[in-house]
């Protein structure tokens, strides 16, 4: 998996702008056109127009971003750990508990273990107690919940 540098970002902005294609944005920065493409398609603003100071911004939060967060985005398996917990399960247990489910969901003992460690002692009730945790922090940061960017600051 390639990790572009803010240098790349701005390579691809200038190259895509003076009408480059994707494959030749690529090999000039020594990455694969899936790469190119798939970072057009996730950090395009408005329209087609691609910014990368946007784009590093969101790959910033994203990497800093905890992982326990996106476990919880799946509501069931989200349930299953809130119950588990409630009942003082250790995370080992309910770590053996999800995968003798047939590999339904898997997640770590470590994971389950930030679970209760953001919520506490007390066990989250439902799915959006995660959101408004998630939500909290990121106002915290001064992030925009939906791109996960601070906003920018022109002078």
């Amino acid at each position: 998996m390639a990790h572009l540098t803010f240098h790349s970002r701005v390579v691809i902005s200038v190259m895509q702008r003076d009408g480059k294609k994707q494959k030749e944005i690529a090999e000039a920065i020594e990455v694969s056109p899936s790469t190119v493409s798939r970072e057009l398609a996730r950090n395009h603003v408005t329209g087609n127009h691609y910014h990368p100071l946007h784009a590093e911004r969101r790959a910033n939060f994203l990497k800093t971003r905890p992982s326990v967060i996106s476990k919880l985005e799946d509501p069931e398996l989200f349930e299953v750990v809130s119950e588990k917990i409630a009942l003082n399960w250790s995370p080992e247990q309910i770590s053996g508990y999800l995968w003798k489910q047939a590999g339904k969901h898997q997640i770590s003992h470590q994971t389950i273990l930030q679970v209760s460690l953001v919520f506490g002692s007390k066990p989250p009730n439902s799915q959006s107690d995660a959101a408004e945790w998630a939500s909290q922090s990121q106002a915290k940061a001064g992030i925009h919940s939906q791109t996960g960017c601070r906003p920018c600051v022109s002078s």
